[in-house]
């Protein structure tokens, strides 16, 4: 069986909006996750600790993958935390209405800097990976025609600093994002910071090579 050729740098390129309706369980500014908790879906809990270990290992394989554009650590922990509850979400709506998937296995070792990752880092990133493998099998199983996922019967709680919404979408709450998975790529063009914006992050915040930000938008005729 082929297995898909993977780059880290299209898991960051926005926050995927996947999965829509509002539910009285979905907790949105209200009563936060427990301490230490990134989000929870039904009873799936991502950690703070596993973020921030995802976010080490995709900075560092965009460090090492030549097509990669540089972004902000906090867009990147955004989208780990957004992708995640959507496969979350997904999981919860195949289980519902007891739907087989075909879920592609991933060639974890094409990814750029796999094998620089400790092994803390290539466990986490296979777990991330296989999540968003089985979103991409689950969404034309129990999305709608656009690609969205009915929240409104799955308990999901985000904590607030990732500023996500599940009001509507799993999205940023500035409504500022406009994604929808495909077939072709993980998430496709979101928010992202202009070139100058990048370049003036200081390394703390920095993920990716400087002077590899994205280039800036032609002006408007």
């Amino acid at each position: 069986m082929t297995r898909v050729k993977l780059s880290l740098a299209s898991a960051v390129a926005g926050v995927a909006i996947l999965a829509t309706g509002c539910g009285a369980d979905n907790i949105v500014g209200g009563e936060p996750p427990a301490p230490g908790v990134a989000a929870e879906v039904e009873d799936a809990t991502l950690d703070l600790e596993q973020v921030d270990v995802l976010t080490d290992a995709i900075c560092s394989s965009l460090e090492n993958d030549p097509t990669s554009q540089a972004t902000s650590r906090a867009i990147v922990q955004t989208s780990v935390v957004a992708q995640w509850a959507s496969a979350e979400v997904a999981r919860a709506l195949v289980e519902q209405q007891d739907v087989s998937l075909d879920v592609q296995p991933a060639d974890y070792a094409s990814i750029p800097g796999w094998d620089e990752f400790s092994e803390e880092e290539q466990e986490a990133v296979r777990t991330y990976i296989d999540a968003i493998q089985y979103l991409q099998a689950a969404v034309p199983e129990v999305g709608d025609e656009e690609g969205m996922l009915d929240t409104s019967e799955v308990d999901v709680t985000i904590n607030p600093r990732f500023d996500l919404d599940t009001e509507g979408a799993i999205e940023r709450a500035d409504r500022q994002t406009s994604v929808a998975v495909s077939s072709e790529a993980l998430v496709g063009t979101a928010e992202q910071l202009d070139p100058e914006q990048v370049e003036a992050l200081p390394d703390s915040q920095l993920c990716g090579r400087r002077g590899t930000a994205p280039a800036a938008p032609p002006l408007a005729p």
